[in-house]
């Protein structure tokens, strides 16, 4: 975790309070997080509001920007419903105000600081994962077709066009059939798949 808030005194406790169950790295400086964020390996930032230079909303619609995704959850000690609730409409995780009496809502934060990493790790994972099947079928040598149960093209691999003779964009959206010198007998294979 990377936490950005300028009031030194609240850095530390903060750290001394939540270090058993995370590593976290301090800065008071919020224009230092974007390089930090960059360069580093972080999982979530947490953020206060009011801070000289760039405010936390500032910074959050930095990141949004830069680093699509990534979690930053609020902790401040200045907000308001209004600033919650631009900091959500702008991407924010989650959002805490700072109490008087100690970390009231520990527990509360502590889950919301794990759900939004693993969300964004899930993500991410997703994400690979897409980019995977992608290469995979950009680069097939045998021909892919997606379609509805009616036929329809919804996807074909551009593979298509060397051992067919169809680009993709020709094919997709007609039906299946239409690609078959007997229209009987592409029916009746779309009958079969989907007896199947």
């Amino acid at each position: 975790m990377l936490h950005v808030d300028d009031d030194t005194d609240f850095l530390k406790l903060f750290s001394l309070f939540f270090k058993s169950k995370m590593d976290i790295e301090s800065v008071n400086r919020p224009e230092r997080v974007m390089e930090m964020l960059c360069s580093g390996d972080y999982d979530v930032l947490v953020t206060d509001y009011d801070m000289p230079g760039i405010d936390g909303l500032e910074l959050l619609k930095r990141i949004s920007r830069d680093i699509p995704g990534f979690p930053v959850i609020f902790y401040t000690g200045q907000g308001n419903e209004e600033i919650a609730r631009e900091a959500f409409m702008s991407g924010a995780s989650d959002y805490f105000t700072k109490d008087v009496t100690g970390f009231v809502h520990k527990e509360k934060f502590f889950n919301s600081v794990i759900r939004a990493v693993e969300t964004q790790r899930m993500e991410k994972s997703e994400q690979q994962a897409t980019r995977r099947y992608h290469n995979i079928f950009e680069n097939i040598r045998d021909v892919y077709f997606e379609t509805d149960l009616s036929g329809t093209i919804l996807e074909t691999s551009p593979s298509v066009m060397e051992l067919m003779g169809y680009s993709p964009e020709e094919m997709m959206g007609k039906s299946f059939v239409d690609f078959f010198e007997d229209p009987f007998s592409g029916q009746r294979f779309i009958s079969d798949v989907i007896r199947r």
